[in-house]
């Protein structure tokens, strides 16, 4: 009896925590479930990135497209125009190009100096922060490394006012947050930051699970997103 009860105890255990396992769900850009042999096909067909949240202990995975075009209705472009008159004193006539940030980055966390955080074989973790000039130098070193970027307050900066210079004065740019984590207030008024009170860019421009970046929206409604587009392209 006693070599029966063993067996069975462990099965149950086993059974158990595979269930409490977090259980994939693979989705196309229509929210329709798929097989993962799918999903890897259409992804390498360079027309999709993924989408990625968790809910009731599942993880859903969503092919979403790189870029889309699409055109306002008559009521969102409304609540744009009131919106961005009274609040934003955008020009309704110019395009408008907005970057909209989720959570801007914690300002206490970030390193004194920018560099490059590498991770070796084992995954130990090993600091690397270097001076511009030096990381520059040496990038080629810790180029087949997995490593990740940081950056320094004074950098990221740096950043924004670049940013900020290569726009075209032909549109109207405003970046849109939804979460400060100790950005100063008065540097993100001065480079024309906002903070996404009224979520019209999380209830406009979301597919459900994840916000585009970039927005660039055109007098007459027709409007563009993408992920990381090159802000100083002049074909804007």
């Amino acid at each position: 009896m006693k070599n029966l009860i063993t067996p069975i105890f462990y099965f149950l255990i086993v059974t158990n925590i595979f269930s409490q396992q977090t259980k994939t769900i693979y989705v196309d850009e229509s929210y329709d479930e798929i097989f993962k042999e799918k999903f890897d096909r259409l992804l390498e067909s360079n027309l999709y990135d993924i989408a990625e949240t968790t809910r009731d202990k599942k993880i859903y995975k969503k092919l979403r497209y790189k870029e889309y075009f699409g055109r306002l209705s008559k009521k969102n472009k409304g609540q744009l125009n009131k919106l961005f008159n009274s609040r934003y004193k955008i020009d309704s006539a110019k395009k408008w190009l907005f970057h909209y940030i989720d959570s801007l980055p914690n300002k206490e966390k970030m390193p004194k100096i920018s560099g490059v955080i590498i991770y070796d074989s084992v995954e130990t973790k090993k600091s690397l922060f270097l001076s511009k000039k030096v990381f520059k130098k040496n990038y080629r070193k810790y180029i087949n490394s997995k490593h990740i970027h940081v950056m320094s307050y004074d950098e990221f900066q740096d950043n924004i006012r670049k940013e900020k210079n290569k726009i075209s004065k032909k549109i109207d740019f405003t970046h849109i947050y939804k979460q400060n984590n100790g950005i100063p207030e008065k540097f993100l008024k001065e480079m024309n930051y906002h903070k996404d009170n009224i979520p019209v860019f999380r209830n406009i421009f979301s597919d459900g699970m994840k916000n585009y970046n970039t927005i660039l929206i055109f007098p007459n409604g027709d409007f563009y997103l993408v992920n990381n587009y090159n802000m100083s392209n002049e074909k804007i």
